[in-house]
C-alpha cells in the first residue's frame, strides 16, 4: 500500500505502511527506498538519507540506494560523500548507468 498511497502523494499514510514493512522485515531494501523518497518529498533529507543507507545495508548491491544517497549528499554541497556514493553504485553494479552519469 505504501507505493500505492505515495503514486497519490498521500505521503504520511505511505510512510506509515513503509515505517510497517521495515518493522516487519527490517532487511528489506524496497522498504527502506520508498521510505526514503517520501521523506525526501516530506522536506526531511537526512532522514531520507538514513533510510537510504538502510536499504543498502540491507542489499549492499543495489545501486539505487547508492545513487540516492549520493544526489542528497550533492544536494547538501557534500561532493565527497557523493562522489563515494556514486563509486559505490557503480562498484556494486557497473551496469547501473545512472551511478556513471551522476
Amino acid at each position: 500500500m505504501g507505493r500505492l498511497f505515495a503514486r497519490e502523494r498521500r505521503d504520511e499514510d505511505a510512510l506509515a505502511e513503509y515505517d510497517k514493512a521495515v518493522k516487519i522485515e527490517p532487511a528489506y531494501a524496497n522498504a527502506h527506498m520508498g521510505r526514503g523518497g517520501v521523506l525526501l518529498r516530506l522536506g526531511r533529507p537526512a532522514d531520507a538519507l538514513a533510510s537510504y543507507r538502510r536499504a543498502a545495508k540491507a542489499d549492499p548491491a543495489h545501486a539505487g540506494a547508492h545513487v540516492a544517497a549520493g544526489r542528497i549528499h550533492e544536494s547538501q554541497g557534500r561532493p565527497a560523500d557523493a562522489l563515494a556514493s556514486y563509486r559505490r553504485a557503480a562498484e556494486a553494479d557497473p551496469s547501473h548507468a545512472e551511478a556513471h552519469v551522476a
